[in-house]
């Protein structure tokens, strides 16, 4: 049973939201597809979910007297916002990420909206609800997959390498996925509540999934796949047997296999020719520029999303060689370090702060769960996906609102079991016809609020679609004025300036492309490709090409082409 009517529409909302927000890709009239519009549902449910608690008097008691949670969270959301007012990079580009990620303020405040509100769910109804979100988005995608396997696209985007997208645009993020709806299954599939039919339903999207995430030849599908698996045969072993021998050998057989893989990963022992990519060593360079902006900009860090304009400043001589001195990176392929590189300490030890309350919340629940509990080993173990991945991976929209919202659920499950109060709330009491028409206006009214919290959050998210949308449709009507009118349209973003600049040189119309060039260098100072636009750019003069050179070579010390 619903703890309450607020806490099922809440449910509901968080099921429907993030099942949205994980599928949602829009081809139509966009350059990018996936990311923005993502944003775009993302900041819709955060708005929904924002108005809804705040209306709400039973939950917004309960979102306030939970005082470790909500102060980490407030302070991870003063960070970033700190963070952005005073980077190099613009209020506007820290605000809304750069393009083609969109992991800037917005994201993450909303993130740590829906982290909040998944807390407050405490009856295992409603964790159960917005589970079965994740639940319908990776059918979702293994239908997507099964369509495209036989050759129908149902999605209209440029796909040059074959690879296995899903709704997520990229292989390794679809992998990576897949690899946690499969976990997802699994787990239900060992259930004794489960049915025959279901269980054969659940086996067949199991064997579809890893298919899946070998088509998608992804190393983080395969490693997120071997760790959820670990994490859940640990959980059945403790509830089949409870004997701390036979559980300490298996913690050390899992111990000696993911030494053996992490070695592999930097191609070491004997697995290495079976793990080991380039890309994984690329990583390392990656990892270290990261760590190189948070140490040289430990309170404030280089601002949201600001990795990229950052990169080639901090990366170290030995990337020139590996991936190589035109090789560029916009995140550091690790949530954990784009999260220091962003916002310094303050930001990351409060992130820290929130993985630390998930982490003792699971110690806690495994004290208290001593039986086979469906509903923790999922969360437990899909959530253990999610951080094996966010180490090795990017923070993708689609991917991290699970993330977060597994992080909440398992706080607030695990509290409301220690909750003596919690039959009070689920035991049915007589109320009178003049309370019960009360409760259904004032059930009414929150539902008319988070409505319009959905469209807030809509509208303050739709700009970059927006924009982006205005972009596509000037370059379709191949019109001079139209484009450079929509690539200087806010959300101002670097790339559509200098798309436009390029387009208007490679079209005979030079003194447009270098005033655009112009304009990308005045308002992008810190964006090495601007600068190198400028200095290709037909017309330049003298001087400005030797003042692109010395840019150039600020932003990218390291590289002897500007030396």
């Amino acid at each position: 049973m619903f703890a309450n009517q607020a806490e099922k529409a809440l449910a509901i909302l968080l099921s429907i939201g993030s099942f949205l927000t994980t599928i949602t890709v829009i081809t139509w009239n966009l350059n990018e597809p996936v990311n923005a519009p993502k944003l775009l549902v993302l900041g819709a449910l955060a708005g929904g979910v924002l108005f809804f608690v705040a209306r709400d008097r039973s939950l917004f008691t309960k979102l306030i007297e939970f005082k470790p949670l909500l102060l980490s969270s407030i302070l991870f959301a003063f960070s970033a916002l700190i963070s952005i007012l005073f980077s190099e990079s613009s209020v506007v580009h820290g605000f809304y990420g750069v393009l083609g990620r969109n992991t800037g303020f917005l994201a993450y405040f909303c993130l740590a909206v829906i982290l909040l509100s998944c807390s407050l769910l405490r009856s295992k109804e409603s964790v159960d609800r917005v589970l079965d979100g994740l639940f319908y988005a990776g059918v979702a995608n293994v239908i997507y997959f099964i369509f495209s396997q036989l050759g129908i696209e149902l999605i209209s985007w440029s796909n040059p390498g074959d690879r296995i997208l899903g709704t997520f645009g990229n292989s390794n993020f679809a992998g990576a996925f897949m690899a946690i709806f499969m976990v997802l299954c699994f787990a239900r599939i060992v259930d004794k509540n489960y049915n025959l039919k279901w269980k054969i339903a659940l086996g067949i999207l199991i064997l579809i999934s890893i298919y899946e995430i070998k088509m998608s030849d992804a190393v983080q599908g395969i490693l997120v796949s071997g760790i959820g698996l670990a994490v859940l045969v640990y959980f059945l072993i403790r509830s089949r047997w409870n004997s701390k021998i036979i559980l300490g050998l298996y913690s050390i057989l899992i111990l000696i296999i993911g030494t053996l893989v992490t070695a592999g990963a930097f191609q070491k022992g004997p697995l290495s020719s079976l793990i080991y990519k380039p890309s994984l060593t690329f990583r390392g360079e990656y990892w270290n520029a990261g760590w190189q902006m948070g140490i040289s900009h430990p309170l404030l860090g280089v601002g949201m999303d600001s990795y990229g304009i950052w990169y080639r400043r901090m990366r170290a001589p030995s990337a020139l060689i590996s991936p190589g001195a035109e090789t560029t990176s916009d995140t550091a392929h690790n949530v954990f370090l784009d999260i220091f590189a962003s916002g310094g300490f303050p930001l990351l030890i409060s992130y820290l702060l929130l993985q630390g309350l998930v982490i003792f919340y699971i110690w806690r629940g495994l004290r208290n769960f001593k039986k086979y509990d469906l509903t923790f080993v999922i969360l437990t173990s899909t959530w253990i996906c999610y951080l094996a991945q966010s180490i090795i991976s990017i923070n993708q929209i689609g991917l991290a609102i699970w993330g977060w919202i597994l992080s909440g659920l398992i706080i607030g499950y695990v509290r409301s079991q220690s909750d003596v109060n919690i039959g009070e709330i689920t035991t049915p009491q007589k109320i009178s016809q003049g309370k019960v028409r009360i409760a259904k206006k004032k059930e009414s009214i929150s539902l008319w609020v988070m409505v319009v919290g959905i469209f807030a959050g809509g509208a303050i998210a739709i700009p970059p679609v927006a924009a982006d949308s205005n972009w596509r449709s000037a370059q379709i009507s191949q019109d001079s004025a139209q484009i450079v009118s929509a690539s200087k349209a806010w959300p101002l973003d670097a790339v559509r300036v200098m798309q436009a600049s390029d387009l208007h040189s490679r079209s005979n119309i030079p003194i447009t492309g270098l005033e655009l060039a112009r304009y990308a260098v005045e308002k992008f100072p810190n964006n090495f490709f601007a600068w190198k636009l400028l200095f290709n750019t037909p017309s330049v003069t003298d001087a400005e090409k030797a003042k692109a050179k010395l840019e150039m070579l600020r932003l990218d010390p390291l590289n002897p082409e500007f030396k």
